[in-house]
């Protein structure tokens, strides 16, 4: 879940935080910053417990030190504290997952739904919550990936763990039946619900990192029913690239017609761009355009895990296809993934939450319009 106000494209990247303004610019004003070890992925969570909107701000944070324990952890209702983030103090959830990354809520209490394979160990960076088969229940859909260090080989699947039938609700249960969808996504995806063929069907756009591929994904079925792997489709969207890194569904230019928003990662130049998404995913023609390149990793080492830029977010609304780079965060290391934009004291300004995870701290800004 994510509460932001549409469109503006923000790009995160390895060493700094830019933003690339449409037609109209905006100011960004630093608030402060807190002080906290390895801050990976942030969440803005809706705080049900005050009595207006507010939000909890949700910190994963892991050691890249194999044996290290590492911590999911809170700041209560943070729009009742904006003036003075130093003084936040975090509140821990769990310290149980290892390499936590995108946090989400679920009902009642954590669960492992996943099953392993005898020696392969998957990580997972996302999960959506969609109704995969028409029966009502929201079914976890997720990407996962495998990395052999010998031999460097890597294995990609976009997968769904099926929600059981259960007489209480959730069904915490660890018999969730895994489908493997495609072998196409393995780090970052996007489902949309779009019309083609005459119905609303959901499609799925994933960004493959290490099979360097820009797919599209959807299922043949009338009902739209995912159980029959027979029936599902993916297509290449891209793979002319490399690196494919995130991708995100949004109307990037203010036309009433949705995008994608895509990232190539690449130390030497990293890429934003735009898609623009056809009548019909099935066999119309992608337009791409670029709207920032060569994003750069200082230094004379660079590896493919360094690459830069990681996610694009769009936040404001402009409607010109005209973008212009501006910097303004230098973090001076990693900066970790899962930035947040919200409106989190309801003044009409969002705020912007940077996990600076070289320099150990979350950094707080304010996006003003000009």
């Amino acid at each position: 879940m994510m509460w932001t106000t549409p469109f503006l494209t923000s790009v995160l990247v390895w060493f700094s935080f830019y933003a690339c303004p449409v037609s109209s610019s905006v100011t960004v004003k630093s608030v402060g910053a807190m002080k906290i070890s390895n801050p990976a992925f942030l969440r803005l969570v809706p705080n049900i417990k005050v009595n207006r909107t507010g939000y909890d701000l949700v910190i994963t944070t892991f050691d890249s030190f194999p044996f290290t324990i590492d911590h999911v952890r809170y700041v209560p209702d943070v729009g009742r504290h904006l003036e003075d983030p130093a003084n936040w103090r975090p509140r821990l959830i769990t310290d149980r997952p290892r390499f936590p990354n995108e946090v989400d809520v679920v009902p009642v209490s954590p669960v492992t739904i996943s099953s392993q394979v005898a020696g392969e160990e998957w990580f997972y960076h996302r999960v959506e919550w969609v109704d995969m088969n028409g029966d009502g229940r929201k079914d976890a859909l997720t990407a996962r990936a495998h990395f052999n260090l010998v031999g460097a080989s890597s294995k990609s699947q976009l997968v769904w763990f099926e929600q059981p039938s259960s007489s209480s609700y959730p069904a915490l249960s660890p018999s969730w039946k895994g489908h493997v969808i495609s072998d196409c996504a393995d780090l970052f995806f996007r489902s949309a619900n779009l019309n083609f063929g005459g119905k609303n069907k959901t499609v799925i756009f994933s960004a493959g990192y290490f099979t360097k591929k820009l797919c599209v994904t959807w299922t043949e079925d009338p009902d739209g029913d995912w159980s029959d792997e027979k029936k599902i489709v993916t297509r290449t969207i891209d793979d002319e690239l490399g690196v494919y890194y995130s991708v995100e569904v949004a109307d990037i230019n203010g036309d009433k017609r949705r995008e994608l928003l895509v990232t190539v990662s690449n130390p030497e130049n990293g890429t934003v761009l735009v898609y623009e998404i056809p009548d019909d995913v099935r066999k119309g023609s992608w337009e791409r355009r670029v709207i920032c390149d060569n994003f750069t990793v200082p230094g004379v080492i660079k590896s493919k895990g360094q690459g830069s830029p990681g996610l694009a977010l769009p936040f404001y609304t402009s409607v010109a296809n005209r973008y212009e780079r501006k910097s303004f965060n230098y973090c001076h290391g990693v900066v970790g993934n899962g930035f947040q934009i919200g409106d989190v004291n309801n003044d009409g300004i969002l705020e912007l939450f940077l996990p600076c995870y070289s320099r150990g701290e979350i950094d707080v800004y304010q996006v003003i319009p000009n």
